[in-house]
């Protein structure tokens, strides 16, 4: 389990960090790209209240989670 970083703790993000892909991200070999991110490439949004874990390669869609927000979002 890895630590939440100070500045990430108001979103509801616990079940990410506490997972591997927290440690190793999951890389799609076929699509070449990085589905769920490793920690050192998580991204905030700050403008729209968004911690990006993810994203499935299209359109410029994120998967995470929204500042108030359970779950995951895209």
């Amino acid at each position: 389990m890895m630590n939440i970083p100070d500045k990430w703790r108001v979103y509801e993000c616990t079940d990410y960090f506490e997972s591997a892909l927290a440690m190793h991200g999951y890389w799609d070999e076929r699509s070449q790209i990085w589905v769920i991110e490793p920690i050192e490439r998580v991204e905030e949004r700050t403008d729209c209240k968004f911690l990006q874990i993810g994203r499935p390669g299209v359109d410029g869609i994120g998967f995470g989670y929204r500042l108030g927000q359970s779950g995951i979002w895209a």
